[in-house]
């Protein structure tokens, strides 16, 4: 019984090195998108609004 317990506390291990693994990746891609939409936030607008057609005049009568 006592090799039960030492394959339960390797697996232990092994799942909160794994865990540990995913929260620093995790974070670190959290860590980019914020940035990202950091930057898309700051940077200027640019789009330009089309024209507006010009208005038709009716010919003189």
């Amino acid at each position: 019984m006592q090799n039960e317990g030492a394959i339960t506390a390797i697996t232990a291990k092994r799942l909160t090195l794994a865990l540990c693994a995913a929260g620093v990746i995790g974070g670190a891609v959290g860590a980019i998108a914020v940035n990202h939409n950091n930057a898309t936030a700051q940077a200027p607008a640019t789009v330009a609004a089309a024209p507006a057609p010009a208005p038709v005049q009716a010919p003189p009568a």
